[in-house]
């Protein structure tokens, strides 16, 4: 027997999941805790056995999310093949149905047949065990490890073990030969005493005894005089009532009589004139209905007769059917059509307004030829936006011309003024020589002089980069103007358009571009200012420091000074003029540059005007129409050709609808061809109202007819009622054997005369019945009565003696209380006899408990005869398997529940000198031995959850080993929740919960 597959309904966490193709060998569950091994554990079991009840212990697992209870498993059996076990709520352990190969299906009896009569837990002590046999063998003492081994390799669980310490405890706590403690030890003490006081009681008190006796005789004679007052009375009553008969017995006698004396009324039918008089009761209302029957036909066929049915009306019921129901559909087709109208006369104002805004003078026809498509709709923008790109170039390029203009003019006059200001050939040359003559003076000087010239140098350097700096974050100013007006018109017209993806995608750029173009332009020549004012610096305290060297060595030189004034001047004069040539030359450029972009724009706004005339030409517009009105246009375009296409389609609904109500109109008349009324609507419901009476004639014809035939058929089924019961007559008058109803009633009153006197006959037959015994044939009623008489004196002296006899054992019941309430007689046999009952009871529970443990003696050594040698063959084979032959044989000792285990070199061992590992090791050998020997001719499923995580790597591997062993016999299924033993398998024998 295997497991196939197991489908779960709802069972505790687990719903609605399918395990299928189960291995018929090793079937490993891996899954981490609270997977739900457990839970399938309990499945399978419930599933077999049954749900746990309410009033067990174990768990139910009812699903917590609603779903439906239960669930079931496919197994394969040798007897029956594949069957489906399913098990759903219903009694306390559920409802099961059993499907089997042939499609018939079976219930609990099959469960118990397959598995032999094994109940849950039976099933979980052979075939089922866990780590609570281990836990077992772990907590177990060294006195208790060997009967807990004992027992489970017996019965499969320690259930032997418990029972015999309970029933042991049990008895030591009733009774011990030599103990005193013991509820039995403590009562017969005390029953011994309390038995010795009583009978000193008895001893003093002989006249009780003497009184009981005489009690005793008393009712024995009480006992004499009742049966013998019964047995009288009885007799008496008879005979009276039998005297209280005669009259019954005379009435007896002269039934007899006239029962000879009357004729003969067989054969007669069983109550004949009751049936006859019930034949005669139906056949009157027959005969009555079959007349009225006869005048309601001739009444039917004469209205029949009166109906006219216009046939030719009711033949084109089809076509005033399918008219009166388009009734609605024509009021709705002329609705439709004054709302075509109507929307056709909206549509020629729209769009000759329209076409006077744009300029169409073409016809409308022509509309629908425009490209209106997205890609024009795509260049008409393309070109536009080019337009309005150009007009703005072309502002940006004026204000840039007028500004280079203004420069170029400021410098040209700057440098005008330079020239004037420089000093003449002649003049720089005196100077020059008398700076010449004075170079006896300190050479700070000349190193003033240099200095002047790099700080003056220096000075315009700065002011050079400064006014370049300011023209740049001017012109940063100007392009980002620009870029945020052509960013925000681009925005726009996106938007418009609903292209929300391209407005994020330009915002996105757009973002970036700015942050670049502004780190750009702060960058610049702000690092180059702050190197040349740092040199400034420098340089003005250089110049402080020679000036006033020179200072000190030469105030006296006024002249020399004057010249050298004169001469710095001229230089400084002559470095500026030289920074302004190159600013002028620089805006000369610039002048240029600004020029060579007009032409620039002059070709850009040429092609954009070509590609506009263009677009214009394509679309029939107005040449004089403008490039930035141009996507106005086309959108009055698109609106036009829309607008015509509605027209024409309303024009063509129109044409339809106008086709279909005349089409209807036709119709209506062709039908109408005998009528007046020319209101379409008013004649349709005029031929529906002819049709719907027509119908109601042809529809009271069918029921006439019905009726009429209804009356045939009712008449017909009449007669052959009275032609029936007139055959019944014919058979009672046969069956009494006479020829008339008169005969036949006159032989029915004799027989219901007979009939009562045989009744009456049997009513006293039965009332004197029991008594006819004593009636002899010489009976005299004066005879019975002294008989009578006799037995009532004889009754009256036996109740004397009865009363005489019950006053004497009064007397003697007093005298007996009196001593038992008045001494201590009474009250120490009462004492003596309560304590002997309790005694008793706790012997019964000493001999039950005692029977008990002498069965499970006898039980368990049936085993050790019958199943305990192969058990130790096969469980001596696993362990030495297991062990590697470390040990050699198991034995089990007659005198006590328990095993010894014998070692390679002969040492014998108890399971509790044994290590916890090689302990583990013997039960499981045992339960695997018990499992494979408890049923030899049947191979039940193994399951087994966790019971082999104590072992090392070597004892795991040999403990797979011998499953895999068994496999080949037994289907195992493996519960865990280790991945080192999932390593032990192939991928196909594993399935992960």
């Amino acid at each position: 027997m295997r497991i196939i597959d197991l489908h779960i309904y709802g069972y505790g966490k687990l719903e609605s999941k399918e395990y299928g193709n189960l291995s018929g060998g090793i079937q490993l569950f891996y899954g981490k805790n609270e997977a739900g091994k457990s839970t399938l554990m309990s499945f399978i079991h419930s599933i077999l056995f049954g749900f746990p009840t309410k009033q067990q212990q174990d768990l139910r697992y009812e699903p917590k999310s609603g779903t439906r209870y239960g669930g079931k498993i496919s197994l394969q059996t040798k007897e029956y093949g594949t069957i489906v076990i399913e098990r759903l709520p219903g009694k306390s352990s559920g409802n099961v149905t059993v499907y089997m190969p042939d499609g018939t299906t079976m219930g609990e009896e099959l469960l118990k047949e397959l598995f032999q009569g094994m109940d849950k837990s039976f099933y979980q002590g052979v075939y089922s065990y866990n780590l609570q046999g281990l836990q077992g063998v772990q907590q177990m003492n060294a006195e208790k490890l060997g009967n807990y081994l004992f027992s489970a390799g017996v019965v499969g669980t320690d259930a032997l073990v418990k029972v015999n310490e309970r029933i042991t405890k049990e008895l030591e706590s009733l009774f011990k030969p030599s103990g005193r403690k013991p509820i039995i030890n403590q009562q017969l003490i005390d029953l011994k005493e309390k038995h010795q006081l009583f009978v000193q009681a008895q001893e003093k008190n002989q006249t009780y005894k003497k009184l009981i006796e005489g009690k005793e005789d008393l009712q024995r004679k009480m006992q004499d005089i009742e049966r013998e007052v019964s047995k009288t009375t009885n007799e008496y009553r008879q005979l009276e009532h039998l005297l209280s008969m005669n009259d019954l017995l005379i009435e007896r006698q002269t039934i007899q009589t006239k029962l000879i004396s009357l004729p003969s009324s067989e054969p007669f039918p069983v109550d004949g004139l009751k049936r006859l008089e019930h034949l005669h009761s139906q056949l009157l209302p027959y005969k009555a209905q079959l007349s009225s029957l006869s005048q309601k036909k001739l009444k039917l066929e004469n209205d029949i007769r009166n109906i006219n049915v216009n046939v030719e009306l009711l033949n084109r019921e089809p076509a005033i059917r399918e008219v009166s129901d388009n009734v609605r559909v024509y009021e709705q087709l002329q609705a439709e059509i004054s709302e075509h109208k109507r929307e056709i006369a909206l549509l020629n104002e729209f769009l000759s307004s329209t076409k006077e805004q744009v300029g169409w003078t073409n016809s409308e026809e022509e509309l629908l030829y425009l490209d209106t498509s997205i890609s024009k709709k795509e260049e008409i923008k393309t070109v536009v936006n080019e337009f309005e790109s150009i007009k703005q170039q072309k502002q940006f390029l004026d204000e840039q011309f007028s500004r280079t203009k203004m420069l170029l003019e400021a410098s040209e006059e700057k440098i005008h003024d330079l020239q004037k200001q420089l000093l003449t050939k002649e003049a720089r040359k005196h100077y020059e020589e008398i700076l010449h003559a004075s170079s006896t003076s300190n050479e700070n000087l000349n190193e003033r002089s240099k200095v002047i010239d790099l700080l003056s140098t220096t000075e315009d350097k700065i002011k050079r980069y400064s006014n370049q700096e300011k023209a740049r974050i001017k012109n940063s100013k100007v392009l980002f103007t620009s870029f945020f007006l052509l960013l925000t018109a681009l925005t726009i017209w996106l938007i418009l358009n609903n292209q929300w993806i391209v407005v994020g995608a330009v915002l996105v750029v757009s973002v970036l571009t700015f942050v670049l173009l502004k780190n750009i332009s702060m960058q610049g020549t702000s690092y180059i200012l702050k190197d040349l004012k740092q040199e400034k610096g420098q340089l003005e305290q250089k110049l402080g420091k020679l000036n006033e060297n020179i200072e000190a060595g030469s105030r006296d030189s006024e002249g020399i000074e004057e010249a050298q004034e004169l001469l710095i001047k001229d230089r400084e004069l002559n470095r500026i003029l030289d920074i302004e040539k190159i600013t002028l030359s620089q805006n000369e450029r610039q002048y240029e540059k600004v020029l060579s972009e007009y032409d620039s724009w002059e070709n850009r706004r040429f092609s954009n005007h070509e590609r506009v005339a263009k677009v214009i030409s394509e679309l029939h517009l107005s040449e004089a129409l403008s490039g930035g009105k141009l996507l106005d246009s086309y959108i009055l375009l698109e609106e036009l050709k829309s607008t015509f296409r509605k027209k024409k389609k309303h024009t063509e609904q129109l044409e339809a609808a106008s086709s279909k109500v005349l089409q209807y109109e036709q119709k209506v008349k062709l039908l109408c061809e005998q009528e007046n009324n020319h209101e379409i609507v008013s004649a349709v419901y005029t031929l529906l109202t002819r049709l719907e009476s027509e119908k109601e004639k042809k529809g009271k014809l069918y029921h006439l007819t019905g009726k009429l035939e209804d009356i045939i058929e009712q008449t017909t089924q009449l007669q052959l009622e009275i032609n029936y019961l007139e055959q019944e007559c014919t058979q009672l008058y046969e069956m009494a054997e006479v020829s008339n109803e008169e005969e036949y009633r006159s032989k029915g009153k004799i027989y219901e005369q007979r009939a009562h006197l045989n009744g009456r006959l049997d009513l006293i037959e039965s009332q004197v019945g029991p008594y006819l015994h004593l009636i002899d044939e010489e009976y005299h009623e004066d005879e019975k009565r002294v008989q009578l008489k006799f037995l009532k004196g004889n009754l009256e002296e036996l109740k004397l003696k009865e009363k005489d006899y019950r006053h004497q054992l009064s007397e003697v019941s007093i005298r007996i209380t009196d001593l038992e309430e008045g001494g201590t007689y009474a009250e120490t046999f009462h004492i003596y006899e309560q304590s002997k009952s309790l005694f008793q009871q706790e012997v019964k529970k000493w001999a039950v408990h005692s029977v008990a443990k002498d069965i499970l003696g006898k039980t368990i050594e049936r085993y050790r005869a019958l199943r305990l040698p192969r058990l130790l063959s096969d469980a001596e084979e696993y362990f030495r398997f297991l062990t590697e032959d470390e040990y050699n044989h198991i034995y089990s000792p007659d005198d006590q529940a328990g095993f010894i285990v014998e070692r390679k070199d002969g040492v014998r061992f108890s399971p509790s000198e044994l290590s916890q590992a090689t302990a583990e090791q013997l039960y499981l050998s045992l339960r695997i031995a018990l499992g494979n020997t408890m049923h030899p001719m049947t191979a039940y499923p193994f399951i087994v959850d966790d019971s082999f995580v104590n072992f090392d790597q070597q004892r795991t591997e040999k403990i797979i080993k011998l499953l895999q062993t068994l496999s080949s016999n037994h289907q195992i299924l493996l519960f865990t929740c280790h991945k080192h033993i999932v390593d032990h398998f192939q991928t196909e024998d594993v399935v992960y919960l």
